[in-house]
């Protein structure tokens, strides 16, 4: 078994086929783009990430992941069209919306979209971001069954 690195092609944070849950991460900055693609890899999850919205639907259409983690402000499309537009195609996908723009309205519509759950960038602990797709995919925390 490879070191988390070893799931990465062309250091874009491409899954592999190795098997494992396929997160697609939508987020344009790329150092948060990659500290949650570690966190998540680290986590036993294969990952794929889109710098932009319609970069994002497309993957969706073409290959539907597990599950997507969607930030708001993005180039193109912005998170909440990209949420309507994924609901479109796959209604019952977990999105888990995190976004550093959050306010009341926003998160009414992102909730109101058809997101799984909304974080706040400023305050959600990556922990918590990882403990929401566990839950939403069934799995059990890898790195906690050892301890």
């Amino acid at each position: 078994m490879g070191s988390p690195s070893s799931k990465v092609i062309s250091g874009q944070f491409n899954a592999d086929i190795d098997g494992g849950l396929n997160i697609l991460i939508v987020e344009d900055d790329q150092v948060t783009a990659n500290a949650y693609a570690q966190l998540l890899l680290n986590a036993g999850y294969q990952v794929n990430v889109a710098r932009t919205g319609l970069e994002a639907v497309a993957r969706v259409e073409l290959s539907p992941p597990d599950a997507v983690l969607l930030d708001i402000m993005l180039p193109e499309l912005d998170g909440i069209e990209v949420l309507r537009r994924i609901r479109m195609q796959a209604p019952k996908l977990p999105v888990v919306v995190c976004t550093s723009a959050l306010s009341p309205i926003l998160m009414t519509l992102a909730l109101m979209g058809g997101a799984t759950r909304v974080f706040d960038k400023s305050v959600a602990m990556p922990i918590d971001i990882l403990h929401e797709f566990d839950a939403v995919l069934g799995q059990l925390p890898k790195k906690h069954l050892a301890a």
